[in-house]
Order: C-alpha cells, then sequence, then structure tokens
C-alpha cells in the first residue's frame, strides 16, 4: 500500500498571469487611449492555493500525476471551465474598454468640431474681410503698376514718334523753301524789264505823291490823336477834382468794426467770403474779385465774382458787370442739386443791378424747398420791366441770366469837350485802393447782393442812364458830329492808330526801296 502523498494540480490555476496583448488597429492614437493606457492594472486574483511542496521534489510528484492523471478526469474538467470563465471575463472586460474608448473619441471628436466651429466663428468676420480687403489692394495696386508701366513705355514710344516724324517735317519744309525759293522768278525784275524808261520815271512820281500824301495823313492823325488824349486827360483831372471835393471827409476805419460788421453779413446771408483780390488795370479801373461758398439748406456751393468795368460798343458807355463763375462742379455728385441750379451750373455775365435777383434766385435754387421761376420769367418780365420804367432811353434791354458772350472790352473811350452838366456825371474807373480793401471790398460785394438799403440798385441805374448820356454829347461834342466805324472818332483812332501807323510805314519802305530799284535799273547804272 502506497502512502499518499501530496500532488500539486497541473492545471492552469497556478500559471502566473499573462499580460494582455495590446489591440492592433488601424485607428490613430489620441490622448484618451493613452490615458487608459496610464491606468494602473487591476490585481489578478490567484485561482487556487500556491504549491507546498519544495522545488526538488517536483519531478516525483509530475510523475504520480502522470499516474493518476487518468483516474482524476472530474478535475481536469473543472480546471478548463474556469480557464474559459477568464477568457469570457477577459473578452468582456475588453468589449467595455473598446465601447468606452469609442464613447471618448466621439466626445473628442463632437469637440474638435465645436472647436472648428468656434475659431471659424472669430476668423469669419472682420479678420476674413482684412485678408479679403488686402488681396484685393494688392491685386489692385498690381494691375495699377502694371497699367503704369505700359503707359509709360507708350509715352515714350509715342515721344520718340514726335520727335522723328518733327525732325522729318522740319527737314522736309527747309527742302520745300529752298527749292520754291529756287524756282520761283523774281515778279519785280520781270515787270521792270516790260517798262521803258519814261514810265519808270512816272511810276517813281507817282510813288513819291503817295508817300508824301501818306505822310500828311499820318502827322494830322498824330496831330489830331495827341489833342484828343490832352483833352481826355484835363476831363478826367476836373471830374476827379469835383469827386473829391464832393466827397466827404474820410474817417478812420476801424478794422474790428468791420470784421464784425462781415461776419454779421455772413451769418444772416449764410455767404462766406474765402478770398478777395483787386487787380489794377490802366483802361478799364480796378477788378475785384471774390471766392465765395454760399451755404443754404445744408448744401454748398462755390463760386467766383468777379466785378468789373466794360465798354459796350452798342450803348456806347461804361457799365459794371459780374461775372458769376462756378466751382468744381464736376465733383458735385448732388444730382438733384445740379439739376435745381439750372443756368448756374456754368459761367455767365450779368449787369451789377441784377446781382441781387441773381443771389436771390441761387439761394432759393440751392433750398430744397425753396420756390424759383426760370430766369426768362424773372429777370426778362419782372426787372426789366422795372429798369425800363426808370430809363427814358426806350433803346434800353436788359441782358437775361442766361450765359452770354462776354463783352469786347478793348476800346477804352475819350472824353471829348462837353457841357458843364453832362461833366458833372462823368465816372471814371476807381483806381486808387484803400488800405483795407479786403473788408470794404467784402461790404460793397454783400450791399450789391440786396442786404442793405435799396438805394445801392435805384443808384446804380441812375448812374447807367448817366454814362449814356455822356456818351451821346462825347459823340455830339465832335467837329462837324464825324463818326468812324460804330464808335466815336476817338475811340476808333484810339483802336487803329498803332495799326494804320505801321501800315504806312511798311508802305514807304517799300516804296522808297522800289524807287532805288528802279533807279538802279536805268542804263549805265546812274
Amino acid at each position: 500500500m502506497t502512502s499518499k502523498t501530496p500532488s500539486s494540480k497541473r492545471g492552469k490555476e497556478n500559471a502566473p498571469p499573462r499580460a494582455k496583448a495590446p489591440k492592433i488597429t488601424n485607428e490613430p492614437e489620441d490622448d484618451f487611449d493613452t490615458f487608459l493606457d496610464d491606468e494602473p492594472a487591476k490585481p489578478v486574483k490567484k485561482i487556487g492555493r500556491p504549491p507546498k511542496i519544495p522545488r526538488e521534489k517536483s519531478l516525483e510528484v509530475d510523475q504520480e500525476a502522470m499516474v493518476i492523471g487518468d483516474a482524476a478526469p472530474l478535475r481536469a474538467g473543472r480546471s478548463t471551465n474556469s480557464v474559459h470563465s477568464k477568457s469570457l471575463a477577459d473578452e468582456s472586460d475588453l468589449r467595455r474598454v473598446q465601447a468606452e474608448c469609442e464613447r471618448l473619441r466621439r466626445e473628442r471628436d463632437a469637440f474638435a468640431k465645436q472647436l472648428d466651429e468656434l475659431s471659424s466663428l472669430r476668423n469669419s468676420g472682420p479678420e476674413s474681410l482684412l485678408v479679403r480687403f488686402k488681396e484685393a489692394a494688392e491685386a489692385k495696386a498690381k494691375a495699377q503698376a502694371e497699367v503704369i508701366r505700359s503707359q509709360d513705355a507708350l509715352y515714350e514710344k509715342q515721344t520718340a514718334k514726335v520727335k522723328s516724324l518733327e525732325e522729318a517735317l522740319a527737314s522736309s519744309q527747309e527742302a520745300l523753301a529752298r527749292t520754291e525759293a529756287a524756282a520761283a522768278p523774281p515778279k519785280f525784275d520781270a515787270k521792270l524789264e516790260r517798262m521803258g524808261q519814261r514810265e519808270l520815271q512816272d511810276e517813281v512820281h507817282k510813288l513819291r505823291d503817295v508817300v508824301k500824301a501818306k505822310d500828311g495823313e499820318i502827322v494830322a492823325l498824330q496831330r489830331e490823336y495827341q489833342e484828343e488824349i490832352a483833352h481826355s486827360r484835363k476831363l478826367q483831372e476836373s471830374a476827379a477834382q469835383m469827386r473829391r471835393s464832393a466827397e466827404p471827409p474820410a474817417k478812420p476805419v476801424v478794422n474790428e468794426v468791420h470784421s464784425l460788421s462781415v461776419r454779421l453779413y455772413e451769418e444772416l446771408t449764410g455767404l462766406d467770403i474765402l478770398d478777395a483780390q483787386v487787380r489794377h488795370e490802366p483802361k478799364t479801373g480796378d477788378e475785384r474779385i471774390y471766392k465765395c461758398i454760399q451755404t443754404t439748406g445744408g448744401r454748398n456751393y462755390t463760386l467766383r465774382l468777379c466785378l468789373r468795368n466794360e465798354f459796350d460798343k452798342h450803348h456806347k458807355q461804361w457799365e459794371k458787370i459780374v461775372e458769376f463763375a462756378p466751382q468744381d462742379m464736376d465733383k458735385e455728385t448732388d444730382r438733384k442739386l445740379l439739376k435745381r441750379l439750372g443756368p448756374f451750373r456754368d459761367a455767365f455775365n450779368i449787369p451789377r443791378e441784377q446781382l441781387p435777383a441773381a443771389y436771390a434766385q441761387l439761394t432759393a435754387r440751392m433750398d430744397p424747398e425753396g420756390q424759383f421761376e426760370e430766369p426768362e420769367l424773372t429777370l426778362r418780365d419782372n426787372m426789366v420791366k422795372n429798369k425800363r420804367s426808370e430809363s427814358p432811353d426806350p433803346s434800353y434791354n436788359s441782358p437775361s441770366l442766361s450765359p452770354s458772350p462776354r463783352p469786347n472790352s478793348s476800346l477804352t473811350p475819350k472824353k471829348s469837350r462837353t457841357s458843364k452838366d453832362s461833366t458833372k456825371s462823368v465816372k471814371s474807373p476807381p483806381k486808387a485802393v484803400r488800405k483795407n480793401w479786403n473788408t470794404d471790398q467784402t461790404i460793397t460785394l454783400l450791399e450789391a447782393l440786396g442786404v442793405s438799403k435799396q438805394s445801392v440798385g435805384d443808384q446804380l441805374v441812375k448812374n447807367r442812364v448817366n454814362l449814356r448820356k455822356l456818351a451821346v454829347d462825347l459823340v455830339r461834342a465832335k467837329k462837324g458830329g464825324i463818326r468812324l466805324g460804330e464808335g466815336p472818332r476817338c475811340l476808333q483812332l484810339e483802336v487803329d492808330k498803332s495799326q494804320v501807323v505801321d501800315q504806312l510805314k511798311k508802305g514807304r519802305s517799300n516804296i522808297r526801296r522800289m524807287a532805288i530799284e528802279l533807279v538802279g535799273a536805268k542804263k549805265g547804272g546812274t
């Protein structure tokens, strides 16, 4: 009878726990997987009891286990079931961990999507607009640089072509002039060849008579011209002396008072005067130029007013003209304002007495709620009737507000001998400039606009009538009432004097040269 010895179990109970193999997948490793790997491993529960026999007796135990292995099938079956249950538990844990990983991955994707949306919202506003603006600006700058380069190249090419054409034209003109000079026959020599000696002498005598007659005419014209100039100077001096004696003594001008007055005028009318200038003209007197800005109804209108004296050929008198010239109308973007301005969009000239009506119509046109009439009705029917009633001349016609050609101011009238009554009304163009001309001229302009008393317009009408009478007296005072052309003889002589003298001198030199050539053409050269 054999004694029972302790035997160890042959199952997998005593095997050390094996580490789980990592799952091999094609998915990228993320932070959540790293978190799972960093977790501490759970302790593995050992199944069965540890061996109690020493290691040197393991061979005997194995042999006995082989002998009795067939006798213990039940015990082996129990160990197999335990291993199977352990594998099932590991698989369930693996599936649970995989599900947890999948859930965490989905959360990760959701958070990443939210982060992208928030980033896009932050960048889709001003930053995206700035980026697009920079791109557009760079593209525009490149295009402009390209256009500039192309235009520069084209300009250089055209400049070179123009230079070559100018050189070719100059050379062709020189060649043509040389050809014509060589081919043209001498006209005077041919005429001399056909004439005889007697005929040449007669021609010389005739030309001498013509030269003497022309010299006499020149001397007479010069003498008359000098007399007219001297008489005109006397009239101007006497008129200036009378005007100085009639004027009250000048009072000292206070700059502060003028500045306050100008400021009040500007606030009342909305007309701001930016600059004022005075140009001295020896014939027409001083020319006053104002640069203004009219503000009405929240709208601005820049204009240039030029007040000057011009001589009217038709009426034979001086007239005070106002040049009304708008500025920067090409930069105006308000189409309604441009449509309402009408004739004020272009420059035009009007008499000084029509300036208040023109200013009133301008302010009415600039006001969105202002009412106005067309120039033909306002100035031609209303104002002209009043002026005609005051004017004794039935042929008086006041020009309308529509743009008109600038009257010719090249003629300077010369005053002839008139009666004492007509001499009193002579008013030559002003020549002196006051010290404080900026403020004084500004106040004069505002008074002309109708802001001050109404008597300013009446005085202008009276001056115009007096000037017309003076022109009539100047014409009648001439000897025999002679007229040359459309105006008095003194006017015509002043305009045409230089031309007549030059033409006569040129004719005299030509006649003398012809006489010398005729004498030299005689036989024997005598």
